[in-house]
């Protein structure tokens, strides 16, 4: 379970682990040795040297506590540990987390924290085999690859991050809250990623079966690109088809709701008219017989105000 680190690091991990022998265990049986040494694997001997071994192991084991029921969602937590609630305490606002693992997730934290100006100043972010119950309790946290006793194992991912320090209570729950609606969006956009890839393809045979009809030229261009997008050159992220309506001069787009994928799948975006008015650059160009358009949304992307 432990990754080969240097000496320094080898020694700093086994002071946290031994001031967690006398700390109370969230999970009965569990095994905080292990834990431990995975939970501060690929954190910087630098970084570990600058807290007191206890801090280390109370706050690893407060993370697991937090951890202990999940079902689906994401769990998302964003305070200012005290030694009487959490057995901590720090200088810097943490941020935790515990979501099945996923591309995305460090970089959309990280999105939040730049738009709010806060320096980032830890980070442990391990990745465990968890086991849990049908209605989501903890029952296991093991090594990638280690045998569950025939339980099924999901990967998921503990995020232990410190920032500035927010003492606005608003501030700290609009934070959270924020950072909850990107993890939505990371989880839509990875469930429908190979759909999203598939609609890609489905667009590319359309322009096949029309050939005879288009410039070969513009189709061309138009499967090169379709094809440099599919070869891991693009991140889907959303994905939904629109009925040009409107004559000339009151052109719209009206959204086909039920094609929606990823961050515009059904119930994931944001309330708002099915109806997008074209600006008017983009009207004039809405009827021409150009196979592609690329354009920019006049909507925000995550992370976004709600």
């Amino acid at each position: 379970m432990y990754h080969a680190s240097s000496e320094q690091h080898r020694k700093l991990v086994s002071a946290v682990v031994k001031a967690a022998s006398r700390i109370p265990k969230p999970i009965r049986g569990m095994d905080a040795r292990r834990f431990l040494q995975t939970y501060y694997a690929n954190v910087d001997a630098g970084d570990l040297a600058a807290r007191s071994p206890v801090e280390l192991a109370t706050s690893a084991l407060s993370h697991l506590k937090f951890a202990q029921r999940r079902r689906g969602r994401a769990l998302v937590r964003v305070f200012n540990p005290t030694l009487r609630e959490h057995g901590f305490s720090s200088a810097h606002t943490v941020i935790e987390l515990v979501n099945d693992d996923m591309p995305f997730l460090v970089d959309t934290i990280g999105l939040a924290l730049t738009r709010r100006e806060l320096t980032l100043h830890f980070l442990a972010h391990p990745v465990f085999a968890v086991t849990r119950s049908p209605g989501g309790a903890l029952l296991g946290v093991h090594e990638r690859g280690d045998p569950a006793e025939g339980r099924k194992q999901r990967l998921e991912s503990f995020q232990h991050i410190e920032v500035d320090r927010i003492v606005d209570p608003a501030t700290l729950a609009s934070l959270a809250a924020e950072i909850e609606r990107n993890m939505r969006d990371v989880r839509a956009a990875c469930a429908d990623w190979s759909k999203m890839q598939q609609a890609l393809r489905r667009t590319a045979d359309d322009l096949e079966s029309l050939g005879t009809r288009l410039d070969p030229r513009d189709l061309s261009e138009t499967r090169a690109l379709l094809q440099w997008m599919e070869d891991k050159h693009f991140t889907f992220l959303g994905y939904r088809e629109y009925r040009l309506r409107g004559g000339k001069g009151r052109e719209n787009l009206q959204r086909v709701e039920a094609t929606g994928l990823g961050i515009l799948r059904r119930g994931n975006q944001l309330p708002g008219n099915t109806t997008r008015i074209l600006a008017s650059d983009i009207r004039r160009r809405s009827r021409s017989h150009e196979l592609t358009l690329i354009t920019k949304a006049n909507s925000q992307s995550t992370p976004r105000d709600g």
